[in-house]
């Protein structure tokens, strides 16, 4: 993997109470026009709780390093987080794409199965307002997995819901 990126640990750094939490600086995003934070590298924890993928806004699995301040300081910059599906490929090596497509295959299969659940429970219900849900959910994944094939992108009705 590409070094300017730092991937997320397995275990957490610290405990959330033995956090020092600081405020970040903020940087705009040129491409969004976003206010995103960057954390100093001293405040990694920090960053992992609060890092969210630039893209899709799930959290971040590998985090940009950089000094967009101009001050000779590095950090953790959240215009340049991903997630696993949203980070670009050309930042793996061969082996770690080999097992990228692996799981971007499961992740796909396992959507398919979501959508012949909901198919079944659609056509299984009587109720009306139960149907329509239904209908929209699967519209929603349907839309969602031919607009992105890959990475795979949720639809922005599914984060307002979160």
């Amino acid at each position: 993997m590409n070094e300017i990126y730092r991937q997320r640990p397995k275990q957490r750094i610290c405990r959330f109470e033995d956090i020092y939490w600081m405020s970040p600086k903020y940087q705009k995003d040129e491409n969004t026009g976003l206010q995103r934070p960057c954390w100093p590298l001293a405040n990694e924890a920090q960053m992992w709780e609060q890092a969210r993928c630039c893209q899709c806004g799930t959290p971040a699995q590998f985090v940009g390093i950089g000094t967009p301040f101009g001050d000779r300081v590095q950090y953790f910059l959240e215009s340049e987080a991903f997630c696993l599906w949203c980070f670009p490929r050309e930042n793996f090596t061969e082996d770690e794409l080999a097992l990228v497509r692996h799981a971007e295959w499961g992740r796909e299969e396992t959507l398919y199965e979501m959508l012949e659940l909901l198919s079944n429970a659609r056509f299984s219900t009587d109720d009306q307002t139960a149907d329509k849900v239904y209908a929209e959910l699967i519209r929603d994944i349907r839309c969602s997995m031919r607009s992105r094939p890959e990475p795979f992108q949720p639809v922005p009705a599914w984060q307002a819901a979160l």
